[in-house]
């Protein structure tokens, strides 16, 4: 993502939350309800929107593992580390450091917190509340930092870092370029093409520019483009758009934890990606053969669709889809297929 795509997507409200003590404890999700949840979700809009109440009943992302590639994380901050594994954080462009947490940590942590902060009584309870995540910090927007990657070969080596590791079966990649998104770099779509193949479902935004993607049409990669919309269902118009994009999702005042408790909004289509990167996770937990292609039918199928978001794929229709993937029979021989791939390709690249 750019520094002005970044700009458009944080919109800084801050108020902090007041110590409490903080706990992870059992969950039991015949009996999760909204008003249950912890009290920024409780009351944001998007949450409602979003049917989470409906979701808990049958999903909470248990057993899943994702990473999620941004450009930096605010670790330390008790309603996401408990959810987070905070020992194999990385910094893909400089493994022998820690993750940065200052400059652009923020978007990644809000990120974070919207898929997968845990249910504690305070702050968020994100999408995914018991899954796990592997934050990879693959930019710094930093020339000493970077060196000689571009924000492409960084894209490239975070998808990478993400299939080396066995438990990862989904990724987020918060990145886009100023006209499209991280997809229509072709070294970015190779190391998507990889990931796929290997059966890992790829989330990307489409981007903040109001343009139509032309480059992502033309090549097929099964990663899923997320577009952005209003919190009314209404295609929002600085989201990028075009026939490639697969879903959309609410992109504006989406309330999220910027770090220490940090409460503020983040919109765009960061936001609406982290939206879909934790409804995949309660999907991959009702049902874990779920494969990439799949996904793609399962939002093509269930998408509110009508003439102002139309361009972006439709809006998601989280427990339509929820319910499609509960309903999908295992493909066996193509998992096989596709864990084959991967180990061969991780055989390959670090022999």
């Amino acid at each position: 993502m750019t520094k002005y795509n970044r700009m458009l997507s944080l919109i800084l409200a801050p108020f902090f939350l007041t110590p409490q003590t903080f706990g992870n404890g059992p969950s039991s999700k015949n009996s999760i309800s909204l008003s249950s949840a912890d009290p920024v979700t409780m009351q944001s809009m998007w949450a409602k929107n979003f049917k989470l109440e409906t979701l808990w009943e049958s999903a909470t992302g248990k057993g899943v593992t994702m990473a999620v590639c941004d450009s930096g994380f605010i670790l330390g901050d008790p309603d996401l580390d408990g959810n987070i594994y905070v020992d194999r954080a990385l910094d893909i462009l400089n493994l022998n450091s820690i993750v940065d947490d200052s400059k652009f940590a923020d978007q990644g942590t809000a990120s974070l917190s919207i898929i997968a902060s845990v249910r504690d009584g305070l702050g968020l309870t994100g999408i995914a509340f018991e899954s796990k995540v592997l934050p990879l910090q693959h930019f710094h927007y930093d020339a000493e930092l970077d060196g000689k990657y571009t924000l492409a070969d960084a894209g490239a080596k975070c998808i990478y870092e993400a299939i080396k590791n066995m438990d990862v079966s989904m990724l987020l990649l918060q990145s886009s370029t100023y006209r499209a998104s991280a997809e229509s770099d072709d070294l970015v779509r190779a190391a998507i093409r990889d990931a796929t193949k290997s059966g890992l479902i790829v989330v990307i935004p489409a981007g903040n520019s109001s343009k139509e993607l032309i480059t992502e049409k033309i090549y097929e990669t099964q990663a899923i483009l997320v577009g952005a919309t209003l919190n009314n269902g209404k295609q929002a118009l600085f989201s990028n758009y075009g026939d490639r994009v697969n879903v959309g999702a609410y992109g504006e005042n989406v309330q999220a934890n910027f770090g220490q408790g940090r409460i503020a909004s983040l919109v765009g289509t960061t936001a609406a990606a982290a939206q879909i990167t934790g409804l995949v996770a309660l999907l991959k937990e009702a049902n874990p053969c779920l494969r990439p292609e799949e996904l793609g039918t399962i939002f093509k199928k269930t998408n509110t669709v009508d003439g102002s978001n139309r361009r972006i794929g439709g809006l998601v229709n989280p427990v339509a889809a929820l319910a499609h993937a509960k309903s999908l029979p295992c493909q066996n021989l193509k998992m096989e297929s596709d864990l084959n791939y991967r180990k061969q390709l991780m055989k390959k690249m670090y022999p």
